[in-house]
């Protein structure tokens, strides 16, 4: 495997194909640590098994604080962001009273952020992707 970029876009060679990848980190708004640790390993466990060719982690926003890594870094193949978006937008719908931020870098190094709440739509889900893919509404 040999990988060359930076930051949070790289490109993979994987069986002879040269695959884009994507960083992004997830983490939940407006509730308490302990039931959002819970729901982290939900949406964790949701993408380990829908997805298996992506990496997920918990991260520890503060290293100072014992938040348990209440954010998630998933890092997927840019063929694999439709079925991201879809995982995300059907956890949204099991939990419909939360709300997910989704992060990631641009290219010149800024956080790009995207707020999504349960339960979303056909068009929530759209947004999904198109933010992770670059694309920007019109």
């Amino acid at each position: 495997m040999v990988l060359f970029g930076k930051g949070h876009v790289s490109a993979v060679r994987r069986q002879g194909f040269l695959v884009s990848e994507l960083s992004v980190e997830c983490s939940l708004l407006g509730i308490d640590a302990a039931s959002a640790h819970n729901l982290i390993g939900d949406l964790q466990e949701r993408i380990a098994d829908q997805l298996p060719q992506a990496n997920t982690s918990r991260v520890r926003k503060d290293p100072r604080t014992q938040d348990f890594g209440l954010t998630l870094a998933v890092v997927l193949g840019t063929p694999s962001v439709a079925a991201f978006a879809k995982i995300v937008s059907n956890w949204l719908q099991a939990w419909a009273q939360r709300r997910i931020t989704m992060s990631k870098k641009d290219p010149e190094g800024n956080v790009l952020e995207i707020t999504v709440g349960g339960p979303p739509s056909k068009h929530d889900r759209q947004m999904i992707e198109d933010f992770l893919t670059g694309k920007h509404p019109e």
